[in-house]
């Protein structure tokens, strides 16, 4: 069922890990944004709204 929601992820790298290494690992998603930090409130949850889109 295609509702017209497109896949994205907002990943952090740790370590070594290359973008080019995520391209296998997720399931094919139309963009992925490199992020430094997730932006976090007071208590340690991800604000996804901070995000965009």
């Amino acid at each position: 069922m295609d509702d017209g929601r497109q896949l994205g992820t907002y990943v952090v790298l740790r370590g070594s890990a290359t973008s080019e290494e995520l391209t296998g690992a997720l399931q094919t998603p139309c963009e992925i944004a490199i992020v430094d930090e997730f932006p976090r409130n007071a208590t340690g949850k991800v604000l996804r709204n901070k995000l965009g889109g």
